[in-house]
């Protein structure tokens, strides 16, 4: 017999219920087993301990209280607990609120982003180390010289620093027509051009009529490196600047190592051009044909690097994102600041803040409605189906 079977045997053993052979195998195991007698003796004790024990009668009315407590503990568990529903109704207030902030923060980071990706970008590459092919037989490559930069050279022309400039502006204008009138003639007298533009309606207000219109504009502006800074200052007074970004990108070291490379490369050729001449055998004229058109594939790739870098350091490039508004925050200005000055500026800017939240939860409760109703419909039936069960039983 197990230990087990012992422990599920044991009052039947003591109530006088099984039968020989198992009362026999019980004693056995009882006699074999520590653990199983030690439980055996403390079982007996508890028993002698409750026989000496003498009965107690009940309370007179206790089968009515019994009863009494029951059916109020039934009629306690039958009430809704409406703590799971705050919970739900908390969990949906974050959620209108995370919507209606999400939503504000994409209108205005679109025409952001629509800036960001017309920066003009530009290659990069590093320069790499050209070598001859491996095709070219053993004896022509060994005559070769492999060629480097001149360092004392490179130190005077590092003087000459390679600057690329560019500039993000984000501005809030009163006037859309008016303000890209002067830009665009402050730019044409600053020697300058404007890339690219692209408008459009605020799609917040849009409305029937043609004169309550707001429009955004997405220009990119190219002016003379020495105009740079004057044409920053100049477009910070057209209104109201929310967002400014200058970078300055120093391409000194790829822009002379580039140059150094393609002079390298030009001396590579001259002496390819030389062996040519003297070369007799067809395979090696082949061989140096094919080496001087990859060579020079490589001093045009270069080149038009050089180029391209030339007119971005000479050009600046200025990115701006023009939103037209009704009133400027701005606009409020006086000679003597006094405190009824400030005080009604800053009730200016709360009232425009509460109006501009307000539609912002209209606008995100209108667009979550069809959210929301689904919620609402599944509260309901969970509501209903929780009554029904809990009536039933």
């Amino acid at each position: 017999m197990k230990c087990k079977d012992f422990k599920e045997e044991m009052s039947l053993y003591i109530d006088g219920m099984l039968d020989k052979n198992k009362k026999n195998e019980f004693e056995k195991h009882l006699k074999e087993c520590s653990k199983c007698r030690k439980e055996y003796k403390e079982m007996m004790k508890i028993l002698n301990h409750i026989k000496k024990e003498e009965e107690v009668e009940l309370p007179k009315n206790y089968k009515k209280e019994l009863r009494s407590k029951l059916e109020s503990e039934k009629k306690t568990s039958r009430k809704i607990k409406f703590k799971p529903f705050m919970g739900l109704a908390a969990g949906l207030v974050v959620i209108l609120m995370s919507v209606t902030l999400y939503n504000n923060y994409l209108n205005n980071d679109k025409l952001m982003q629509g800036a960001k990706n017309e920066e003009f970008s530009y290659d990069k590459a590093a320069p790499e180390n050209s070598s001859i092919t491996q095709n070219e037989n053993k004896n022509e490559s060994k005559k070769r010289i492999n060629l480097t930069s001149d360092d004392n050279n490179m130190k005077n022309i590092n003087t000459d620093r390679k600057i690329i400039r560019e500039a993000y502006l984000q501005i809030e204008i009163k006037s859309y027509d008016n303000t890209l009138e002067k830009i665009n003639n402050y730019i044409t007298k600053a020697n300058g051009y404007v890339e690219n533009v692209r408008s459009g309606y605020d799609i917040d207000y849009r409305t029937k009529d043609s004169e309550d219109k707001l429009k955004k504009a997405n220009l990119t502006l190219r002016v003379p490196e020495e105009k740079f800074d004057d044409t920053i200052k100049y477009l910070d007074n057209l209104g109201k600047i929310n967002t400014k970004r200058v970078t300055r990108n120093d391409i000194s070291n790829q822009y002379f190592d580039t140059k150094n490379t393609i002079k390298n490369l030009k001396i590579q050729e001259e002496r390819l051009r030389e062996i040519l001449k003297k070369a007799d055998k067809i395979e090696d004229i082949l061989q140096i044909e094919n080496e001087l058109r990859r060579i020079r594939k490589e001093i045009d790739r270069y080149t038009g690097t050089i180029k391209n870098w030339d007119r971005l350091v000479s050009m600046s490039t200025i990115n701006i994102e023009l939103t037209e508004v009704k009133y400027l925050n701005n606009e409020i200005k006086s000679l003597d600041k006094g405190i009824w000055f400030k005080a009604k500026e800053g009730f200016i800017s709360t009232v425009n803040l509460i109006t501009k939240g307000i539609e912002g939860i209209i606008i995100g409760l209108i667009t979550i409605s069809p959210l929301l109703i689904l919620i609402g419909s599944l509260l309901v039936i969970f509501i209903l189906i929780r009554r029904y069960l809990v009536n039933k039983s």
